[in-house]
């Protein structure tokens, strides 16, 4: 066997690019990230880097600006200063203003390639088309086999494979899990005018909906429904996403000109039993899958692999158990926070009768009223969670 890697990353995903992108230049030159998908320069990248967008908050773009992928990535973001929520068809709404962009909205797409071509420029070995059979766990280094036959070894094996990951579930690594029974329809539209940096949150009987705004007359649209009407939706032709669109968020920026291809993915909440084991860690949604109201998932990722890739900076051995836990504890106070934010969204709004969203509506205007509560909820909107 040849001399083992420092780190092996599995998933070469948004988070796998990050978290290499984070680590010092010394480990770097003796990582190895494997992804199952081809090159992302070929022509069927990574599944994380499609048309979806993702909402970036101001601390997630200082981060990714320490990595030197932001001037790249610039050009293709749009800027939220705006942040509307309200409930459909019943009274109540907040807005959070800010001079300072709570953060940006950037298609997935092009953040996945700046974050590749960041990659390319490190030190670092990527594998790509390279499928991973299993770990064997070890006292000094950890076993990777492929299923090609072929082994490398490794001092630290970081997971950042998803919220379904096999290897997980290989090595004994249970899950809790939520099913909310709901189904997030995801596309791009255009609009006769540009957003002007207002992104909205508009909570309905069906679920949440968000409007974000990309660059130029480009928004991103998370349009949440129960799964058992899932074919119904499928169904809907442009003309009929168009009028659903300004029923549902109103007129500001003009028609609607045109609506992207549609794709649809089922909403759990999935949160790891273990985040670390000797010689082991686990980052992003293998970590912990959250329903994407409020848009935290990606930022809350950031956070804790930077903390993670800190935390490994001054190890002597990057595998070694007592770092990890120590990092464990600390991102797991930011991940139930956020985890548990989301979750009592989606469910405060579950509930259709009057009476509730009488009492939501309330909420909402009094929060309107509560400029202290209002700056506490901006803090954590721009990702700053301390």
């Amino acid at each position: 066997m040849k001399t083992p890697y420092d780190i092996v990353i599995i998933g070469g995903g948004l988070v796998g690019f990050a978290f290499l992108l984070a680590l010092p230049e010394r480990l770097q030159q003796r990582t190895l990230l494997l992804d199952g998908a081809e090159q992302p320069d070929g022509q069927t990248p990574s599944p994380s880097f499609d048309d979806r967008g993702t909402a970036l908050s101001r601390r997630s773009l200082e981060l990714l600006a320490h990595m030197g992928v932001l001037s790249e990535l610039a050009p293709h973001l749009g800027a939220m200063h705006d942040i509307e929520v309200s409930q459909q068809g019943y009274w109540g709404t907040t807005r959070l203003t800010s001079a300072e962009a709570y953060g940006a909205v950037a298609n997935n797409r092009q953040l996945g390639h700046a974050l590749w071509q960041r990659a390319k420029e490190t030190a670092a070995e990527c594998r790509f088309q390279q499928f991973v059979s299993g770990i064997t766990p070890g006292i000094e280094q950890s076993r990777v086999h492929f299923t090609d036959g072929s082994e490398v070894d490794a001092h630290l094996v970081v997971l950042a494979d998803g919220g379904r990951s096999g290897i997980a579930t290989h090595l004994g690594i249970g899950q809790q899990h939520h099913d909310y029974g709901q189904t997030a329809i995801v596309f791009n539209l255009e609009r006769e005018q540009p957003a002007g940096g207002r992104a909205y949150e508009r909570f309905t009987s069906d679920g949440p909906r968000a409007l974000l705004p990309l660059a130029g007359r480009r928004q991103t649209v998370v349009w949440t429904i129960p799964t058992n009407t899932l074919e119904t939706h499928l169904n809907w032709s442009d003309h009929t996403w168009k009028r659903q669109l300004l029923h549902c968020f109103g007129h500001d920026q003009g028609a609607v000109t045109a609506v992207s291809a549609r794709a649809h993915y089922p909403l759990h909440w999935r949160q790891s039993r273990e985040l670390v084991r000797h010689r082991l860690a686990l980052i992003g949604n293998s970590a912990l899958s959250l329903h994407p109201v409020a848009g935290q998932g990606f930022n809350l990722h950031l956070r804790s692999l930077v903390a993670l890739a800190d935390a490994l900076a001054t190890a002597v051995d990057p595998g070694d158990i007592a770092h990890l836990q120590r990092w464990q504890a600390e991102s797991h106070i930011d991940q139930q926070r956020i985890a548990m934010a989301c979750h009592g969204l989606v469910s405060m709004f579950a509930y259709p009768q009057a009476s509730a969203a009488h009492a939501r509506g309330l909420s909402l205007a009094g929060l309107d009223l509560a400029p202290m509560l209002k700056r506490w909820i901006t803090q954590y909107a721009m990702g700053y969670t301390q």
